[in-house]
């Protein structure tokens, strides 16, 4: 007979292997992986950069919403977009921890509306990254600034670098 410990643990495993499945899923469609920004180059960038309060800041595949959380402590109104259901799923748990305003919505931000950014931030590989400049570019208004963890626009050349403690790893600002 199945006691009722045996078919909580039952439930859980199925959650788990839906919640894996539908990761893999957006994997597979999107053909990027969920690679969280480290806190030191989040805080490296933010003690590096002179953001202006109250102006919105935009996170192109925010995952759990890091970054985010660390915009809204320096004053700035905090969006994101994130297509993968886990890290999604972690942002509403520490969204209810941490008492946040902050937004992200469960959407593909190629179909986000991306006129009124002040600041967007994204940790992206580079074939979705000059996707994502070419979006903004059109969508956003001049003198937003793009910023891009690790990796470099093609043909574009950023107005500030910030270093990080690994040489491979560098924080590049754009300006539309």
């Amino acid at each position: 007979m199945i006691n009722f410990l045996q078919i909580l643990v039952l439930i859980f495993i199925v959650i788990v292997n839906i919640l894996l499945l539908t990761s893999f899923y957006s994997f597979i469609r999107t053909k990027v992986p969920y690679v969280p920004s480290s806190k030191k180059i989040i805080k490296n960038l933010f003690q590096n950069y002179q953001f202006t309060p109250n102006k919105n800041f935009i996170d192109l595949g925010a995952g759990d919403g890091k970054v985010l959380f660390e915009a809204e402590k320096n004053g700035l109104i905090a969006q994101g977009y994130e297509i993968t259901i886990l890290p999604y799923l972690f942002y509403l748990i520490l969204k209810f921890f941490h008492h946040s305003k902050i937004q992200i919505k469960y959407q593909n931000f190629l179909q986000a509306n991306l006129k009124n950014a002040d600041y967007i931030y994204c940790y992206l590989l580079p074939e979705l990254l000059q996707s994502a400049w070419e979006k903004t570019s059109k969508e956003s208004k001049k003198g937003t600034i793009f910023i891009s963890n690790t990796f470099k626009l093609k043909d574009i050349k950023p107005f500030k670098v910030i270093p990080t403690e690994s040489p491979k790893n560098k924080i590049y600002l754009y300006k539309i």
